[in-house]
């Protein structure tokens, strides 16, 4: 392994990073466009609200049902196979929606509706399926540089994909934007067929390990039993990440749909385009910085100690509250904008009050790299290698359930309180809170469920050793 720069075996693993960056250019394409789909479903009508909101949560909740099966099949069949297909079924759904009637009404809603239930079905499955995966294709040293890179492509092409599609749906082209989307998504799925290399399991989970499992006629064979779901799945560490990722996530579905709608509804009346020019400034530096420049930190970090890792992700969990509350306490008296004054984005930032926000928004990219990154090196520590599969997806399963949960609590509040974006993001604050408080007890028990699995593998290696002495 290089000591500086990429390691050789996260460079090998680009096909993964290059169709992320395609699906992630959709990440955020729905709720930015929200109001513009309403308009092509329902031409000349008020936006609907409630029908749009359906179709984040919905998308949301397939989402979390994909990852239980998709996870549940990754700790038993190839990963490579199952990325393959849930690429394959994202690809053909962008397609399809691409075939969308417009102006028809409901019957245009149900057309969308089906084709973002059936790629928030593929998107869910990616998580579970490269948590097992990079398990065993990468030394645990090397998994949060994979993870930091992951998180910050994700980003990148967020932005990026805010400003195509807000430029191509704003202008008429919102077919060619699904059309294009689909073609590049099955031209991913191609070349993870063709350069992607199943691993073997097991080979990176600890040292005797890896040392047994060089020889190619050993096998890691080991399934989940009742025993080792109760003595392992069910201790401290997990229990408190499948119930933080609740509330946290929560916290982290508001962040897209407080914050566009708040600036893109009278009296801002700023454009999507204009939202979208405003994320690339500011919230692209901060993936960068959250991702890449401070990923080779936190491994050393982590490496040296673990219980730095739940340090930085209590510290993003509230800092993020923070920063998302105090975006809707800044002053925006005067900053009141003509739709055509809304689409300009020189004129936005000649008001201060408007560049701090942006600084939040810095601040919230940024930070949020720091969880993302974080997490998934302390799920793989505490898990044996059969079970990547299932941890991250029970994991996601929860969290997409608050990311739905998210929109519809922030949405009630707004409508019983007459769109006070201060007291719905109060709200959320306060609902994300004990993510923080659970992760900090978590830091006193995860020693203890690191070193479960460090024996049960230890006892295993020997088994593994001694039956192949046997055969010999």
């Amino acid at each position: 392994m290089s000591k500086r720069g990429i390691p050789p075996k996260v460079k090998q693993l680009w096909p993964f990073f290059f169709v992320y960056f395609i699906l992630a250019l959709t990440m955020a394409a729905f709720v930015l466009n929200m109001i513009n789909f309403s308009e092509i479903m329902w031409p000349n009508e008020p936006f609907h609200s409630f029908e749009m909101g359906l179709i984040l949560s919905f998308r949301m909740w397939s989402m979390a049902i994909s990852g239980m099966i998709i996870g549940e099949l990754a700790d038993r069949f190839s990963r490579k196979n199952l990325f393959l297909f849930i690429t394959g079924l994202i690809g053909v759904a962008y397609l399809v929606n691409g075939f969308a009637p417009p102006s028809a009404g409901i019957f245009s809603w149900i057309w969308f509706f089906i084709c973002n239930m059936l790629a928030g079905f593929g998107n869910g499955g990616i998580r579970p399926i490269l948590l097992s995966f990079t398990n065993d294709a990468l030394e645990r040293e090397n998994r949060s540089k994979f993870f930091g890179i992951f998180h910050s492509i994700a980003q990148i092409a967020l932005v990026i994909g805010m400003i195509i599609s807000s430029m191509l749906i704003y202008s008429g082209y919102w077919k060619v934007y699904y059309w294009g989307i689909g073609t590049m998504v099955l031209l991913g799925a191609i070349i993870i067929g063709l350069k992607i290399r199943e691993p073997k399991r097991a080979t990176q989970s600890l040292d005797a390990l890896t040392e047994v499992l060089g020889d190619e006629s050993i096998v890691y064979d080991y399934k989940l039993t009742k025993e080792t779901l109760k003595s392992t799945i069910f201790r401290t560490t997990n229990v408190v990440a499948f119930i933080e990722g609740i509330f946290t996530c929560v916290l982290f579905g508001t962040l897209n749909f407080l914050i566009l709608p708040y600036l893109q509804t009278p009296p801002l009346n700023i454009s999507s385009v204009t939202t979208a020019l405003v994320v690339v400034i500011f919230g692209l530096p901060g993936a960068f910085l959250g991702s890449l420049v401070f990923a080779k930190k936190f491994d050393e970090w982590g490496s040296k100690k673990i219980q730095i890792r739940l340090d930085l992700i209590v510290f993003s969990i509230l800092l993020i509250a923070v920063a998302q509350f105090s975006i809707f306490l800044i002053p925006l008296s005067g900053a009141t904008f003509t739709k055509e004054e809304g689409n300009n984005i020189f004129n936005l930032l000649q008001y201060p009050q408007f560049l701090i926000t942006g600084f939040m928004w810095l601040l919230i990219s940024a930070v949020r790299a720091v969880y993302m990154i974080n997490q998934p090196p302390i799920l793989q520590a505490i898990n044996l290698p059969e079970a990547q599969g299932k941890i991250s997806s029970w994991n996601q399963f929860l969290e997409t359930i608050g990311q739905g949960m998210g929109p519809l609590i922030a949405g009630a509040v707004l409508a019983t309180s007459a769109n006070n974006y201060v007291i719905a993001s109060l709200v959320v604050m306060l609902i994300g809170f004990p993510g923080a408080v659970l992760w900090a007890y978590a830091k006193r028990k995860i020693d203890g469920d690191i070193q479960n699995i460090q024996n049960i593998l230890a006892e295993r290696a020997e088994e593994l050793k001694n039956q192949n002495n046997n055969r010999n």
